[in-house]
């Protein structure tokens, strides 16, 4: 869902959830092509 909002605005879009290693870091940036994430 994430990647379809970022495909179809202009803004930045941060990623978040489910992201408890740098692993699911990198695999959230990767496939949904998101600006950045953030970790809480």
């Amino acid at each position: 869902m994430i990647k379809k909002v970022k495909e179809s605005v202009s803004i930045p879009v941060i990623g978040n959830g489910d992201i408890r290693s740098s692993k699911d870091a990198k695999r959230a940036l990767e496939q949904s092509n998101v600006d950045a994430i953030m970790i809480r």
